[in-house]
């Protein structure tokens, strides 16, 4: 047996000239153990350190020994490397060396800026937005995004417990005071791990141009922050070239993009449209509007046809002004993947979106569809967990790595998912469906109709409810409820827009009517449904997937 060379920032593991691509979840996992070595490390302490935020299953942790093992070269029945502790857990071999590899926790979080102003909240908000950007284009070290950051905004939990729970070393946090003429802008480096201040400077400027502080003052701070994590020279700066008013609406475009909701997808659109109404050729707000329409479409708000069309036109839009813009190619992606259904194509654009911006939350989750349709779950689910590592506080994103567990069929890990979503939204209606449809497919039936009716409390019996109403009930054995819902929902699109036949399809599924699922499945198919890749894993239809009819849409779509 060979040494192994293993590189915890490039994710390797190298052995006897064999390099093998490691998820980040595997690789954490073996860290830790290099750490301990040689002392236990029980599954409890492996678990707590590697999903501080509870989102596993014991599964998982399998998964991860099984794929170090394989890349190892090891065998658990003559272990050169891991050694399981019978009942305990895992330690290292006493001949093996340790890792040499700095702190697992890399990541950077800019924290709210405190607001010290007596109006204008939204500068200080603005502020954060241009750092978090700004360092996001500058440094090799994930940076989490908006979402998450703003969460912790007028937080007073401490920074060790932050930097735990989101696995980031370093933070960023100050405040923005205005006195007379004048603003102070007071920003601090902080190793959140040893409470240690890395770099502190303070900026006064005068407030005439607020856009002008707002640039200057996030371009220093990137800079300096970049020299002290990265030796190396400083990243060109990011250009921004709207007015405070009109950073303002793209700003709040991009909130309500993150919340997925049919009424904030259009307000997002307003926002975005407003800005280029006066700045056309902003390329951050075409991009911005290629993907509300992208999810407008994928989530049945606008025909697909309308929806995906706006899309790609705004994606190629941004890409003529900005050849590589990362968020304008995973757009682009998603209309070649959810409606053009070419998946080659799409996998292209997406590498090239994630070789430009390694953390581009829509490049990552696109690469996830694309890897699961191909059923590389662990691939699909490494991209999701990269995802998450950016934006772990994301209730949206949680609903999809929810999605994405149960089509993989673990619906156990989906559960926590979308439980977690719900933990920081709780009147969150899609995951809160979603979790449901987990408990169902899980045997936990009580858990299954309290979630249905908090999601009847949330919005009544509309499409969405009737279509999870019908797949829980054919799940839990009451086919009588499953086919009322499922005609009650036939019944519904006869009489009015919205109801996709995909939608159908499910429900008819669900209530273990082969020859209506199939029937709606085709009408799906012929409509262009942006989740037809989706099919040859989508648990509910496994009762007909293997039906003539379905096999050939599934040989059409390239399954």
């Amino acid at each position: 047996m060979g040494q192994a060379e293993v590189r915890p920032l490039e994710g390797v593991i190298v052995l006897e000239g064999a390099t093998t691509r490691m998820e980040p979840k595997a690789m954490t996992v073996l860290v830790c153990l290099a750490e301990s070595a040689p002392a236990v490390v029980t599954r409890e302490q492996l678990i707590d350190k590697v999903w501080p935020r509870g989102y596993v299953t014991d599964g998982a942790l399998n998964r991860c020994i099984s794929n170090l093992r394989a890349a190892l070269g090891d065998s658990p029945r003559d272990p050169q490397f891991i050694i399981t502790v019978p009942r305990k857990g895992y330690r290292l071999a006493k001949h093996a060396e340790p890792l040499q590899g700095p702190d697992d926790q890399l990541g950077v979080l800019v924290l709210p800026l405190q607001n010290l102003f007596s109006s204008e909240a939204f500068i200080v908000d603005s502020l954060t937005e241009l750092l978090i950007a700004r360092l996001a284009v500058a440094l090799e070290q994930p940076v989490i995004s908006r979402t998450t950051a703003m969460t912790f905004k007028n937080s007073a939990r401490e920074l060790a417990s932050i930097s735990e729970q989101l696995g980031v070393r370093w933070v960023l946090e100050g405040s923005v005071m205005q006195s007379d003429e004048q603003v102070q802008i007071v920003i601090q480096l902080i190793d959140a791990t040893t409470d240690t201040h890395v770099w502190a400077d303070s900026w006064t400027r005068p407030t005439g141009d607020t856009l002008t502080v707002l640039n200057e003052i996030s371009r220093l701070v990137a800079t300096r922050v970049r020299s002290e994590l990265q030796e190396v020279a400083p990243a060109p700066a990011m250009e921004q070239a709207l007015t405070t008013d009109l950073l303002r609406q793209y700003l709040h475009g991009v909130y309500l993009n993150s919340k997925r909701t049919h009424q904030s997808l259009r307000r997002a659109v307003l926002c975005f449209e407003q800005v280029l109404q006066a700045s056309p050729d902003h390329v951050p707000s075409l991009s911005g509007l290629a993907h509300s329409y992208v999810l407008l479409a994928h989530y049945g708000a606008v025909a697909v046809n309308e929806g995906f069309g706006r899309g790609r036109e705004y994606a190629k839009t941004a890409l003529a002004l900005e050849p590589g813009a990362p968020e304008a190619l995973a757009n682009l992606a998603a209309v070649e993947f959810f409606f053009d259904w070419d998946i080659e194509s799409a996998r292209g654009h997406v590498e090239q979106a994630l070789e430009i911006h390694a953390s581009n939350e829509t490049g990552l989750l696109m690469a996830a569809n694309i890897a699961l349709v191909r059923q590389e779950n662990e691939r699909a689910q490494n991209y999701i967990d990269r995802a998450l590592a950016v934006d772990p506080l994301n209730v949206g994103l949680l609903m999809n790595a929810g999605d994405h567990l149960i089509l993989q069929q673990r619906f156990g890990e989906a559960a926590i998912a979308l439980d977690s979503a719900l933990q920081i939204e709780p009147d969150f209606r899609p995951a809160c469906l979603r979790l449901a449809l987990a408990c169902a497919f899980d045997a936990r039936s009580g858990d299954a109709k309290d979630c249905m009716q908090d999601a009847k409390r949330m919005g009544g019996e509309d499409a969405s409810y009737l279509e999870y109403l019908a797949i829980v009930s054919g799940a839990l054995g009451n086919t009588k409820q499953a086919t009322d819902a499922a005609q009650s929902l036939q019944d519904l699109a006869g009489n009015a827009a919205g109801v996709s036949p995909w939608a159908q399809a499910r429900a008819w599924a669900g209530a273990a009517d082969q020859t209506k699922a199939i029937q709606f499945l085709q009408a799906a198919h012929a409509a262009r449904s942006s989740s037809m890749l989706f099919l040859g894993i989508t648990p509910v239809f496994g009762s007909v997937r293997e039906r003539p009819e379905v096999q050939e849409l599934m040989a059409e779509l390239g399954l």
